[in-house]
């Protein structure tokens, strides 16, 4: 093998290096948010306060009307809603899913100034209406089981 044989694999390698480097930067890579779709949730004006869980399959929403708040759960993608609490005076102050989207959970004012109760509530219980209540003021924190 003389110079020219060595020349020429020399310019094989070059060449199919060449070919890998342009494949590897240009290659296509999915891209985020390129194919999305954008439902709306509801059409009442009534939502306060929402929630959406980290799959992205449930809508937590905190409605308001005639004076009384109320929460509901939306399920996305069969767009199906239960109610989690019935209508009630007190006002909903926050709402937020648990990082593996099962428990619910929510703030609301208590008739008491200065006092709210946080309730976590398993997402399959929500029929139920079974939760755990922690209610804090400024000098006591109490927790309690609570059935609506």
């Amino acid at each position: 093998m003389g110079t020219a044989g060595l020349g020429v694999i020399v310019l094989a390698l070059v060449a199919v290096a060449g070919y890998g480097v342009h494949v590897l930067l240009l290659r296509s890579t999915p891209r985020p948010f390129r194919q999305y779709s954008i439902t709306q949730a509801t059409t009442s004006g009534k939502a306060r306060l929402t929630a959406v869980s980290p799959d992205g399959k449930y809508l937590l929403m905190a409605m308001r009307e005639n004076g009384l708040d109320s929460l509901w759960l939306r399920n996305v993608p069969t767009e199906s809603d239960t109610q989690v609490v019935a209508p009630s005076p007190a006002a909903f102050e926050s709402l937020s899913f648990s990082p593996d989207g099962n428990y619910l959970y929510f703030a609301r004012q208590e008739t008491r100034p200065g006092s709210s109760t946080c309730y976590i509530v398993h997402r399959s219980w929500a029929e139920r209406r079974n939760c755990w209540s922690a209610t804090w003021t400024r000098t006591r924190f109490f927790l309690r089981t609570v059935s609506e």
